[in-house]
């Protein structure tokens, strides 16, 4: 109805609103959806910002005892994963803050795909992105393997971020490094 697509509206202004608030002047937001805020100078910012999707995928999530997830930005220099690694075992009693975990994943392969679809981008979350990247590079050699019917259709995804294999975004990022998913950030 009009009133629940103004009610949309209305939310996606105070979400563009708020991120324009909290975000580091400079650094540009993108998404799925955008929004024009003006500021109190009258100057315009377009602000993107991308809505969670449900998508029917079962998890089960274990705490790992193989360490601490170390960013990639940092992992070429011993001394930062030393420290690294120092400050997470210091709050490790408090809150499994870095812990690695071991995920298993349960779905149709068109919900996987799906993900793939949301997942395999520079605007989602470092950690997701390597981890729906493994998870489908595993499917993918399998699928080799096996001689599947379905290896073309897995395969087509491995090419780099989900804009390499026909979503077209709104705003691109040109971001190599994130089209290519090898990001360290």
């Amino acid at each position: 109805t009009r009133a629940e697509e103004e009610l949309q509206e209305n939310i996606e202004d105070e979400i563009a609103r708020a991120i324009f608030q909290k975000k580091p002047s400079g650094i540009q937001a993108y998404g799925t959806t955008t929004k024009t805020i003006i500021d109190d100078d009258g100057n315009e910012f377009t602000i993107g910002f991308t809505r969670p999707t449900k998508i029917p995928i079962d998890y089960k999530i274990e705490f790992s005892n193989e360490g601490y997830f170390v960013p990639p930005i940092i992992m070429d220099d011993e001394n930062l994963v030393h420290e690294w690694n120092k400050d997470m075992e210091s709050v490790d009693s408090l809150l499994p803050q870095g812990k690695n975990v071991i995920i298993c994943e349960m779905g149709t392969y068109d919900n996987f795909l799906l993900k793939c679809s949301e997942r395999l981008c520079t605007n989602a979350q470092l950690e997701i992105m390597m981890q729906t990247k493994e998870v489908l590079t595993k499917y993918i050699n399998a699928l080799k393997e096996a001689n599947s019917s379905l290896y073309e259709e897995f395969n087509s995804y491995s090419k780099g971020a989900r804009c390499t294999f026909g979503y077209t975004c709104s705003k691109p990022c040109k971001f190599s490094e994130g089209i290519t998913l090898v990001r360290k950030i």
